[in-house]
């Protein structure tokens, strides 16, 4: 739930609207007009960032899981966690664009989103 906190905080910030925000990956790709895509990142096991004194965990954290989106790119729902018509989620990405006012639509919470598993960190000899 941090990330939901973080957007909130964001969102605070800026003039971004639902209109412009998506938790799906072909209709934001194919959108004429910019917006944020909002996906989850399963950053858990070999793909834990490793701790760091210099680096917050919760900043490595959110850095593997751009890192995820952008090596997944330019098909990142390739690269999905989540099989194909899975629809029994909870989407975290949902919940943010709720908590943000972005949303009012609760069928967020249960629809498919993009969740991109982290990689492991590479092993430096």
């Amino acid at each position: 739930m941090t990330s939901a906190k973080m957007l909130a905080f964001f969102s605070s910030q800026t003039t971004c609207s639902a209109s412009s925000s998506s938790t799906s990956w072909e209709p934001f790709a194919h959108s004429p007009h910019p917006g944020l895509f909002l996906w989850e990142a399963f950053v858990s096991g070999t793909g834990k960032p490793a701790s760091n004194d210099n680096l917050d965990i919760r900043i490595a954290d959110a850095r593997a899981g751009a890192q995820a989106l952008l090596a997944a790119m330019p098909s990142p729902e390739h690269a999905n966690a989540i099989p194909v018509g899975d629809t029994s989620v909870y989407s975290l990405a949902g919940t943010a664009l709720l908590r943000t006012g972005w949303s009012t639509a609760t069928a967020l919470l249960s629809q498919p989103c993009l969740v991109l598993k982290t990689a492991p960190p590479p092993v430096i000899c």
